[in-house]
Parts: C-alpha cells; structure tokens; sequence
C-alpha cells in the first residue's frame, strides 16, 4: 500500500485494508444495492451501486459502502476517502478493486 496519505495526522499504515470486490463486477451485476453477501470482521458490508444512465453526470463515484450504517463513497479516481472521525476509510485501487480501511487501535 502507498504510504502518500497523510491526512489528519492518519497515514495508510494505521488502518487495516479488505479487499471488498472489483469495482467492475458489482456494476455489472445492475444491482442498486447488494446486501447480505459480504462481510468485514463479522460485520455486515452492503455495497450501493450508482447507476450512470439514472443519475447522469456524476462521475465522481459508481460505488459506495455502507459499514456500521454509515456510508462510504469509494472514488473513481483513486483518492482515498476518510470519514471525519478518522475511524474509516475507503480507496479504489488501482486495479479496480474497492478497499475498505479501518482504523487500527492504538
């Protein structure tokens, strides 16, 4: 993983990453959600799709997560997404795959 992010005084190193799925699959399943297939340390994952023909011109994100009712936008371009509280973070990588980051305890 980069170590480049350094936001907040948080750097890549402080969370542990999961590899949620490819980005590509969950959009060609044309599913709005998907749910109660996926789970990070027994914690239910529901991944939101965007559709790009219903919601034109939002190119910004084609999935989100939602983890411990909370949602997670996961960025097209790469750019890391850290929810205020610093507790998570999302990141598309660049193969395609969707990463959820949680926050290690210190």
């Amino acid at each position: 993983m980069s170590k480049n992010l350094v936001l907040m005084g948080i750097a890549v190193d402080d969370f542990t990453w999961y590899e949620v799925g490819k980005v590509e699959s969950f959009i060609a399943r044309s599913l709005p959600q998907i749910v109660n297939e996926l789970a990070v340390d027994g914690e239910p994952l529901t991944v939101v799709t965007v559709n790009q023909t219903e919601v034109t011109g939002y190119e910004e994100m084609q999935v989100a997560l939602i983890f411990e009712n909370l949602f997670l936008p996961v960025y097209e371009n790469g750019d890391f997404y850290i929810k205020p509280n610093g507790k998570y973070a999302t990141r598309k990588r660049g193969d395609g795959y969707a990463l959820l980051g949680i926050r290690n305890e210190s």
